[in-house]
Parts: C-alpha cells; structure tokens; sequence
C-alpha cells in the first residue's frame, strides 16, 4: 500500500491562498502558512509509517500456513480424527533414514507392506521374524537360528521350517543339526548346479578336510520287486511240481526232469507240435504301483539255427467278492517268438513276458495273481522247433510304491 499525499484528506489544508479572501497574503500570513505546511508534513509522514507496518503484520499473518508437530503442538491425540495417514507411503524404500522412521510400501503383497529404519539407512520389516519353539526365523536373508534344535520340510505340516534355496554355484555351504553320533565340523557343499524334475540332494563322504559334496540324483518314488518261482524240483524217487504251479489235466504240460542223484532237476515240459499249458498262481503285492508286470520264462532245449518257439502268457486276476478262483477267466494273451541265432544243445535261454494294458485288466494291489504259461506249437510258422521246451522256472517283476 502506497500513500499519496496530493490524494490525502490533508492536501485541502495545503494551499498558498488565504483561505477566506482567496489571494496570496502579506508576509505575517507566508510565515503562519510556513509553520502550517511543517506540521502536516511531519503528519503525513507519520500516516505513512503507521500504513507500511499495518501492511506488514497482514503479510506476516496471512504468511504463516503450516505448523510443526515437534514443537509447535503438545500431547498430540490422533484417536478422534476421522481421517489419519502418518506414514511415508511409496513403492521403493527410500535410500536414507533415520531410526524411528516407518514407511509403507504400496506394491509389497498383503501384509509384507510395513517398514521400520532400524539404524541409520537399514530398513527392516515389520513382522519379518517370526518364532517357532526355540527357533527364529528371518525371511529377510532366509536365515534361521534353533538353539534347541529344529524340524526342516516343506512348511506343509505344523512347526516345519522351510530351507531356503542358495545359488547353485559349487561353493556355497550349509550347516546341519546332526546326530552327537557325527564328529563335528563337517562342511556339505552345495551342488554346482540346479537340480531337475525329480532329484533329490546326496552328499558324497566327508573329505579329509571334513568336506562332504552334494550331487543331484533321482528322487527314488518306486522299488523293484522280484519273485522267482522254480517250475520243479527233484529227490531221490522222482520230480516234484513247485509249490505255486498247477498243470491242467487237459491239454497241460508234463512234469518231467533228469540228473543223477543226489543231482536231479525237475522241468515241466512243453512238447512240439501241440498247445500245452501250466498256470502260476501267486498275489499282486498291495504297493503295486499299477504298471507294467514282466514275466520271465526260464527254460533249456535242444535246437538249431534259426529254430523258432512261440511262448505265451494270459493274466487273470481275482479280487474278493468276485468268481471262483478254480475257473478264472484270462486276459488276452500276449507272446514272444524265440528265434536261435545259433544252435544250441539244452542251453539256458530266457523269454520275457511283458504284462500290460488290457493284458492286467482287473487287476490291482492284493489281487490273486494267475498267469497261463503256453508253447503254441500248433502255430507251424511261428514254432519250428522240433525239441522240447523245458520251463525251470518264472520270475515275476513289478514296482512297489515306496511309504
């Protein structure tokens, strides 16, 4: 604000003409005028200074817009506002802070969003270890202490600490609560690289620097399972047929042997030219993981080069509540052709039997296992051969799901 004095209601009082008669005036009239003009000077004068400060206190007034809670505000109570928001919100930690100082972070998942400066610039957040029975576990450098011990796994059951993955570079090197059995100071070393679908960690025995090498290998889900089932046996009066195989009474196998005694062996023999069979019974295991069940037929005969024998085998499986097991009804059968590379004189050979698909129809863990063995001799093209087909025994081979 400027004051002007030609525009002030004290500018009339300033004039050089006498105010009644309206002319100049002798000199006695200059000299009161001259006094007048000094002392509404020194007036104006004062309007002015008291105008310029009346016009600072507003600035100063209408200037000040913000307060400091620190200093400016006493026991500050936020519980009845309806509106708060006192934390730094952001999606990246700021690089500097000071203790004390929480931030939010607006892209964190759900829950994981509070931060707390924990020393000058070192963020932490809020809730990050966690207490499981003695252990404590920081999710911020996937670390854990157990001073009384700790369970590991996959967090799946209660109380189970998940081990976290480190890079797969050869030099990295985890420490194991051990048996008091296990000399202390044993370093494992991690593999050099990631393991694949399916493998499992295995440490190598310790160096003589107390280092044990980690190697990837396959997680072991299945066992093999086999059975052999001799076909016959032998005492000083005869051949004995093994405990776990029958022969038909109609179109069967013969039982039959040689040796010297005490060295005798018993067979069940396949004759040329006909169809004769035998029947194994046995059980499926109750772990059987559903597969593919090899039959392998062990056997001796005399033949030449290029001598064929067609042998087969048909499953039939029987799980209670079904028929009679004394009539089973039998699967399609399934067969393998033995060709002579070259001529042997009653030389051991193996036929394998792959059980399969439709072959193991019906059939699961705990089913009563019966397997029809035959030599189709009366398929001339597919058996040549004119000897005898002498069975010593089966093997049965399955996978058993491992606990």
């Amino acid at each position: 604000m400027v004051v002007d004095a030609s525009q002030s209601i004290i500018s009339p009082l300033i004039s050089t003409k006498h105010p009644i008669c309206g002319h100049g005036g002798g000199p006695q009239d200059a000299a009161v005028r001259s006094r007048d003009t000094l002392a509404i000077t020194q007036m104006e004068e004062r309007m002015k200074f008291l105008a310029t400060i009346l016009l600072g206190a507003g600035s100063l007034c209408y200037g000040q817009t913000q307060i400091r809670l620190d200093n400016q505000a006493k026991a500050p109570d936020f519980s009845a506002m309806t509106h708060t928001r006192p934390i730094q919100v952001g999606s990246t930690l700021p690089s500097a802070c000071a203790s004390g100082e929480l931030f939010f972070d607006a892209t964190a998942a759900s829950g994981e969003n509070l931060y707390a400066c924990v020393g000058s610039n070192m963020w932490g957040r809020i809730g990050e270890n966690a207490t499981i029975g003695t252990c404590t576990v920081n999710l911020t450098n996937n670390s854990f202490n157990c001073p009384g011990g700790f369970l590991s796994g996959d967090g799946a059951a209660s109380g189970q600490i998940v081990l976290f993955e480190q890079a797969a570079n050869g030099q990295q090197s985890i420490s194991l609560a051990v048996p008091a059995s296990i000399p202390a100071g044993y370093t494992l070393q991690l593999p050099a690289s990631y393991p694949l679908a399916g493998q499992a960690m295995q440490f190598s025995a310790p160096d003589q620097n107390g280092v044990a090498q980690a190697t990837w290998v396959p997680v072991v889900t299945r066992a093999l399972e086999q059975q052999f089932f001799p076909a016959a046996g032998g005492d000083s009066t005869g051949y004995i047929l093994g405990p776990n195989w029958s022969l038909p009474v109609t179109g069967g196998a013969s039982l039959a042997g040689g040796g010297t005694p005490p060295y005798r062996q018993g067979v069940v023999q396949f004759a040329s030219g006909v169809k004769q069979t035998a029947v194994l019974a046995t059980q499926i295991p109750e772990d059987w993981d559903g597969t593919t069940i090899v039959l392998k037929l062990y056997w001796s005969g005399a033949y030449s080069t290029g001598d064929k024998a067609k042998l087969e085998a048909a499953a039939s499986c029987v799980n209670d509540g079904q028929g009679d097991v004394a009539s089973p009804l039998f699967n399609p059968a399934v067969s393998n052709i033995f060709t002579a590379a070259a001529a042997g004189g009653n030389a051991r050979t193996t036929t394998a039997l792959i059980l399969a698909g439709s072959a193991l129809a019906g059939c699961s863990g705990g089913s009563l296992f019966n397997i029809l063995v035959d030599r189709d001799g009366t398929d001339v093209a597919n058996d040549t051969m004119a000897g005898t087909v002498n069975l010593l025994g089966a093997s049965v081979s399955l996978l058993k799901k491992l606990q």
